[in-house]
């Protein structure tokens, strides 16, 4: 089965990289993680 590399998909990938720096106290890379999750997931609804 192929896993697809759509936007969402990576914004996904991001966001639970974010929660795992979190649970790891590292907070300044998950708040990178989560911005480029907010990107990733905008880019779809803007070209739509």
């Amino acid at each position: 089965m192929e896993v697809m590399d759509s936007p969402l998909n990576r914004a996904h990938h991001f966001g639970r990289k974010a929660d795992q720096l979190v649970a790891k106290e590292k907070f300044e890379e998950a708040i990178l993680c989560h911005r480029k999750a907010a990107g990733k997931s905008v880019k779809p609804l803007l070209f739509s």
